[in-house]
C-alpha cells in the first residue's frame, strides 16, 4: 500500500523534475540522476504488452547511465538530435503519484503523465502514459536510479527524446 506522506514528498520531487525539463534547465535535471541511472522507454510486443527485458528487445529509448543522458542533452543543445530540431516548447503534467518504501532504501514510484509540445516543424503533439521510478535518498534529496516511461501509444507518429516524454 502506498505511503501517503511519502507520496506527497515524492510528488513534489517529480513536479520539480518535469519543471526543469519544461524550463530547459538541463544541467539541474541531469543532477537528479544517479551515475548508474537507467532511463528506459520500452517498445510493445505484438500482444500489446511492453517488452520486459531491455537487453533482449528493441526499445524506443534505453540509456544505462547519466553519461548517456548527458550525451542526449549535448545533442539537444547542439542541434544534432533529430528528435529535438527545432526544440519544441514543452509542458509536462503529472498526476496519481504513488510511492512505497522498499528494500535497500529504494522507493518505488508510479505516476501518470501528459506531455504537450509544440514546434513550428511538427505543430502540437500530446503524449501520455505512466512513469515508473526507483528513487534513492541522498544528502541532496532524492536521486533517480531508474526511470521507465510507458507511453499509452504502441506506435509513435513521430520523434521524441528524453526531454519530451
Amino acid at each position: 500500500m502506498a505511503d501517503v506522506a511519502l507520496s506527497a514528498e515524492v510528488a513534489q520531487f517529480l513536479y520539480g523534475e518535469v519543471l526543469l525539463l519544461d524550463e530547459r534547465r538541463w544541467d539541474e535535471w541531469l543532477a537528479l540522476y544517479a551515475e548508474d541511472a537507467v532511463f528506459w522507454v520500452p517498445s510493445y510486443t505484438m500482444q500489446g504488452e511492453p517488452v520486459t527485458d531491455p537487453e533482449l528487445s528493441i526499445n524506443l529509448i534505453y540509456i544505462t547511465s547519466r553519461a548517456g543522458l548527458e550525451d542526449r542533452i549535448y545533442r539537444i543543445r547542439t542541434g544534432t538530435s533529430e528528435a529535438s530540431v527545432q526544440m519544441p516548447r514543452i509542458c509536462h503534467q503529472i498526476s496519481n503519484v504513488t510511492a512505497e518504501a522498499g528494500e535497500g532504501g529504494l522507493i518505488t514510484v508510479g505516476a501518470n503523465f501528459m506531455v504537450a509540445s509544440w514546434s513550428h516543424r511538427r505543430g502540437q503533439e500530446f503524449r501520455s502514459g505512466r512513469y515508473e521510478y526507483q528513487l534513492a535518498r541522498s544528502e541532496k534529496g532524492f536521486l533517480i536510479r531508474h526511470k521507465k516511461v510507458l507511453p499509452i501509444e504502441e506506435i509513435t507518429d513521430g520523434w521524441f527524446d528524453v526531454v519530451t516524454i
